[in-house]
């Protein structure tokens, strides 16, 4: 990850043209249709996922799916501990006790500062969805956006930009039937929040 504005903005496009990207590759053709001059069409998009992508046997994490705080909380308990806590339940209990591992009991999702982790295990594959959204074929540095490797579309697409999904690509949650993406999909369409509105007209 890249620490200045104008690099997060740049993710925020990646995120937003891999989201697209999804709808798009599940959208009948024809409903995104070029609108005529003297028209303006309105889509609400109530349901999504990102455009993870993924092979049979996980090639683009060979160095595994990223640990996760359950993991690492129940590695950080000596035998004796461990044999202590073996009835506790995969319930809220055992999640809040793996998220408030803190060295005073702080929420780790909201403080991860105050704990030294095992580095995030990110993609390592060659292949993506996404778009080039820097207009550069080999990742350099521009005005927008730091140096960074590019990838290959699943149909030979080059210079592909796809931060996010290098990011989150080895995420369990952030995978097919992941709970993150499951969970979001499911509130947007139980809460509306979320729901995304694109207008497109001929101007």
């Amino acid at each position: 990850m890249v620490n200045n504005s104008s690099s997060y903005r740049w993710i925020a496009r990646a995120v937003l043209s891999t989201s697209l990207l999804a709808i798009c590759a599940s959208t009948p053709v024809g409903v995104f249709a070029a609108p005529s001059a003297s028209k303006t069409y309105s889509y609400v998009v109530t349901s999504f996922m990102t455009a993870v992508y993924e092979t049979t046997y996980m090639d683009e994490c060979p160095d595994g799916l990223a640990i996760d705080n359950d993991s690492i909380w129940w590695k950080s308990h000596s035998l004796v501990e461990r044999g202590k806590l073996a009835d506790m339940e995969h319930g809220f209990a055992r999640s809040r006790a793996s998220v408030g591992r803190g060295p005073h009991g702080e929420d780790v999702c909201w403080n991860p500062t105050v704990v030294q982790d095992p580095p995030l295990r990110t993609v390592k594959g060659k292949t993506s969805y996404g778009a080039n959204l820097d207009g550069t074929a080999d990742g350099h540095a521009t005005k927008n956006s730091c140096a960074h490797q590019k990838f290959t579309g699943p149909n030979g697409e080059p210079g592909i930009d796809n931060q996010f999904y290098r990011m989150v690509g080895c995420i369990y949650g952030w995978r097919k039937d992941g709970f993150l993406e499951t969970s979001a999909d499911t509130e947007r369409k139980d809460t509306s929040q979320g729901v995304t509105l694109i207008e497109v007209s001929g101007r």
